[in-house]
């Protein structure tokens, strides 16, 4: 009889954890929306390239976060992610049929489908609040490619409206994914999310080389810094 008892102990001492991840979710989807601003940062040894600054882009996407643990999660998904930035470099272009060397300053428009995969840790519930950190890796591939040019030439310059620049432009990129947020329970199992991400590239977004020096191959970095609002179920 005793060692039935003590048989039995034991097995409710392992059936501890078990019953505690029960009562989490193994999965949970949601949705986001992420506001933010995006550069360029182009090759350091091309020292005639330069960035102009920060552009505003808006990124969407559906997000699954899958539970290793109790607090522990994968977090994955698919967002139509905007990257966008501004570049200035040399660059020729014939206007009336006369070739002219200028500088262009072009405005970056990149839109990718990224499938991010990350680590999530979250702690423990506070109230109605859990705050978490993540980090990872976030492989994209382009979908669309857009530009807004200012040549200038001289005392000229030409202002170009919208263009496609998918030939110049890489179908891949990548780079690694840092975040911080907080996900507000309005009942057992759905939260609102809020969260800082900043996306840290390390991919060449950019193909092809400079019309005036051909030597120089083009060369741009992406970074992105979002404020990700979404609801999570």
């Amino acid at each position: 009889m005793e060692k039935k008892v003590q048989f039995m102990v034991v097995i409710i001492m392992l059936m501890l954890p078990v019953s505690s991840f029960a009562q989490q979710k193994p999965f949970k989807l949601g949705l986001q929306v992420a506001p933010g601003l995006g550069w360029l940062r182009p090759d350091a040894t091309n020292t005639n390239y330069s960035g102009e600054g920060a552009m505003f882009g808006l990124s969407w996407g559906f997000l699954s976060d899958f539970a290793l643990t109790d607090n522990y999660f994968v977090s994955t998904g698919f967002n139509l992610l905007s990257n966008t930035g501004k570049i200035s470099f040399p660059d020729k272009r014939t206007i009336g049929g006369v070739e002219n060397v200028g500088n262009t300053e072009r405005k970056y428009k990149l839109k990718y489908v990224e499938i991010p995969i990350t680590l999530k840790m979250k702690t423990n519930q506070f109230g109605a609040f859990k705050y978490f950190g993540q980090i990872g890796f976030g492989p994209a591939f382009k979908v669309s490619a857009k530009a807004d040019d200012v040549f200038n030439y001289g005392s000229n310059n030409l202002l170009n409206e919208e263009s496609d620049i998918s030939d110049e432009t890489g179908l891949l990129q990548a780079g690694l994914i840092f975040g911080l947020g907080t996900e507000y329970y309005v009942d057992k199992s759905t939260a609102i999310t809020g969260s800082l991400i900043f996306r840290n590239g390390f991919t060449n977004v950019l193909k092809g080389e400079n019309k005036v020096t051909p030597d120089i191959q083009n060369n741009a970095t992406p970074f992105t810094v979002q404020l990700c609002i979404g609801v999570i179920f």
